[in-house]
This record gives structure tokens, sequence and C-alpha cells, in this order.
């Protein structure tokens, strides 16, 4: 026979009461909680979701909308929605909105289906006015990860891009570099946009000449044909990637060209992402804190989800700015070991 509540309570010596709360997600003593969490384990237990949705009306599941699933930056944050949800006892559903061709917005009918209990929406789109305006007027609860254009209506979390990429401006010009290219990302992405003001701010700061922008798509043939247009200049001693995939296209064009990296040109990157300490030479880049992200986002939601008035917060996260071998001074001065040194914010 099936292990029920009142097995749970005998073997954890507790109530059955308790052990429903324990279940539902309410508050009960640590040390009963402790006791209940280790009779479920030792009895093999496994709660029937259909009648739990019946009892509280709710489905304990959270809904996370992404543009690819299998995009690669997309595992720690996902890795820390999951950490996040189960210790709160909540099932993580993901979609992809690509493959499906839909707006954030349309999955707002898993709300109404009653498919989850909150959703968050992870695709780092740049949203509209228009897409804010159907989230925040929902009241369902959800958590943006990436830009919500400054409303004060709507939960979202986010990495500080802007100071980040200024943070690799500073690093270059205290390393000699006066003439820094800057690879542009996609503006439809969020991130794309605030990196690109740093980079035009980081520069203005110092008196420097800010229009060496090129835009390209997030991809290693992108930055590699941006990178071969920058090259013909002499003077460019320095090339910022908004992504760490348009900065292999550099690497790569550099080598191309006849360039050592970083004796003759220095190039950094943003994300940080697994390869980025194994390039040829090792990247220069800002970390983004994908699982910090996750975890983040998720606590938010389940915060909406358990209160009743919550609190709207636009949380940016900090980034680091990890220096390795594809940067260095300036070819005009002498070059300096820089090899682990880490900046942030």
């Amino acid at each position: 026979m099936s292990v029920t509540i009142i097995d749970i309570a005998k073997d954890s010596n507790t109530s059955k009461s308790t052990v429903s709360r324990y279940l539902n997600g309410s508050k009960v003593k640590p040390v009963a909680a402790k006791a209940i969490e280790a009779s479920i384990k030792k009895l093999d237990y496994h709660q029937n979701v259909n009648a739990k949705r019946l009892v509280t009306q709710k489905s304990h599941t959270i809904g996370v909308i992404l543009d690819d699933i299998s995009n690669v930056y997309f595992s720690e944050i996902l890795s820390g929605i999951q950490s996040v949800a189960g210790n709160q006892g909540y099932v993580s559903t993901f979609y992809s909105r690509a493959s499906d061709h839909k707006r954030e917005t349309d999955f707002l009918s898993l709300f109404r289906e009653g498919h989850i209990d909150g959703l968050i929406l992870g695709t780092f789109q740049k949203r509209t006015p228009q897409e804010l305006e159907i989230i925040a007027k929902s009241e369902f609860p959800i958590v943006l990860i990436g830009d919500n254009c400054g409303s004060n209506r709507i939960n979202s979390v986010d990495v500080d891009n802007k100071q980040g990429t200024m943070d690799e401006v500073e690093y270059l010009y205290n390393h000699g570099h006066r003439k820094i290219a800057y690879l542009r990302g996609p503006l439809k992405i969020s991130g794309a946009e605030f990196r690109a003001q740093g980079f035009i701010e980081g520069m203005h700061k110092h008196g420097l000449d800010s229009s060496l922008i090129l835009d390209i798509e997030w991809t290693v043939d992108g930055g590699h044909n941006a990178a071969l247009q920058i090259l013909q200049d002499a003077s460019v001693t320095a090339i910022i990637c908004s992504n760490d995939y348009c900065a292999y296209g550099a690497l790569n064009a550099c080598r191309q060209s006849g360039l050592r990296v970083p004796e003759d040109i220095s190039i950094v990157a943003f994300d940080d992402g697994p390869l980025a300490k194994f390039s040829i030479p090792a990247l220069t880049t800002v970390k983004q804190p994908f699982k910090q992200l996750g975890e983040t986002a998720a606590r938010q939601l389940i915060g909406m989800i358990q209160e009743e008035s919550p609190v709207k917060a636009s949380i940016l996260l900090q980034s680091q700015f990890i220096v390795r071998a594809s940067s260095g001074a300036a070819p005009a001065q002498t070059n300096l070991e820089n090899k682990g040194e880490t900046y942030g914010s």
C-alpha cells in the first residue's frame, strides 16, 4: 500500500496536521520539519500532486520562459531556480518561447489554465511598453530576468550590465589604451543596450572618442567579421566585445591578421561562459552571476506567491571583471602581468 501522511506523522512523532502544513509549504517548527523530512526519505513518500492541488487550489509549479533552453548560459540560471524552488516545495517547468513563436505575455494563459502559481520571464528580450503594461496589470506573481524599463510595478532581477562595461573601459584606460573599439550586441536584448551605455559613458569619463562602435549579432562570425573591419585602423589598441562568443571571433580575426594578443591588441568580453578560460589566449571578461540570477528570481517569485501584498523590487546584481591573458598594457607601454587580477563593482 502507498505511504500516507498518517504513516509520516507516526514515524516522525508529529501530528497529521503538522505533516500536512509542512507538505503544503506552511511554516512548522524546525525540529518537526527535520523529523518529517527524515521520515519522508525513510518511507519513500511521494505526494499525490492532484490531490494536493484540489485541497490547496495551488499547482505548486513555477513556469520559466526562455528563448532557447539549449543556450549554455541558461544552465546555471535554471540550476539556481531549481535549487530554490525545490527547497520550497515547488516544481519548475521550462518553456521555450522561440520554439512556440510566442511573446512572453502569451504565456500568461498558463495562470488562467491553472498550470502554474508563478512565472519567471527569462528571455532577456527588451520588452515593449505595451508588454510591460500587460504584465503589470495581470496581478499574477511574475518576475522578469532582464530589463523592466524602470517600472516600479514589476519585480525584476538583472546584472548591472552598464557598470560591468564601465569597469572594462576603466581597466583598459589605466593600462594605457586610448583608441578602443566596441562590438555592440543586438538591441533587441536588453543587456546589450546597457552594456553599450557603459562603454559610451566610460569613454566620455576620460575624454575619449566613443564613436568606434559596430553593431553585430552575438555570434563567433559576427565578432570575426567586425574585428577584421576594425583592425584596418592600426591605431586601435583594444576591442571590447559585448559577449564571449563575438570575442572568440575577434581573437581569430587577430590571428588571421598577424596580430598578437595581447602584445599588439587587447581583447575583452562579457559573460565568462564555460569556455572563456580555455580560449587561446584565455579571455579577459566580465563574469555574470548566472546561478545567483536564477536563485534571486526564484526567491522573489515565491515571496510573491506566499505574500498577499508583495513589495515590488528591481534588483541589480553586481558583475566581476576577470583579467586573463587576452588583455594587457597598450603596445606603447611595457607589458604588465595581470593574470588573475580581479576587478568588480
